[in-house]
């Protein structure tokens, strides 16, 4: 028992462990920066509209709210369709949260390189031991990418967690407990 917490012990302060560890890492949060950036971010405005839509029928009549909900609830929608151009406030909020994203990003990059940098010229790292890593990381980062987007568009995208009638009755009574 002794020799195998010992054998953990030591793979856990290899330099293999460490350098993969952080690449893991470093893969981890610039495929996610990505895919917030070019493709969820999309996909919820996407999804909205697709929502606003479809809510409405083809008599132009929206389902399963009174006459008064309608009213509120096609001048929502038609304010979010029309607006043509962006509001200031969200476009410099967005902008200013994506600048801090990929700040963060490439202080993780630089600071991984500075690791390998390290562990390489200390000898403990080899670049053919390197190049292992970069491979066995890519590969499995594209194994699990392909599950995560085929998840992603086939069940995610298509998951309804709440009847979309009740968020308009629910801003309907808000709205009428600030109006009165």
């Amino acid at each position: 028992m002794k020799s195998q917490n010992q054998s953990l012990i030591n793979f856990l302060n290899g330099t293999h462990f460490r350098v993969d560890l952080a690449l893991h890492f470093t893969l981890l949060v610039i495929i996610y920066t990505l895919m917030f950036d070019f493709v969820i971010s999309k996909l919820i405005k996407k999804e909205l509209f697709k929502f606003i839509n479809g809510y409405i029928n083809t008599n132009n009549k929206v389902l399963d709210l009174n006459q008064e909900q309608q009213i509120i609830f096609k001048k929502l929608s038609y304010n979010y369709k029309n607006t043509s151009k962006r509001n200031d406030l969200t476009y410099h909020h967005n902008r200013r949260l994506k600048i801090i994203l990929y700040s963060i990003v490439a202080l993780i990059i630089v600071l991984f390189i500075l690791l390998v940098h390290y562990y390489i010229v200390k000898k403990k790292l080899s670049i053919r031991q390197f190049k292992k890593i970069m491979l066995e990381n890519v590969l499995l980062f594209l194994i699990v990418g392909i599950i995560e987007i085929i998840f992603t568009f086939n069940i995610a995208t298509r998951y309804s967690s709440i009847n979309p009638s009740f968020i308009v009755k629910y801003f309907y009574k808000t709205y009428n407990k600030y109006v009165e």
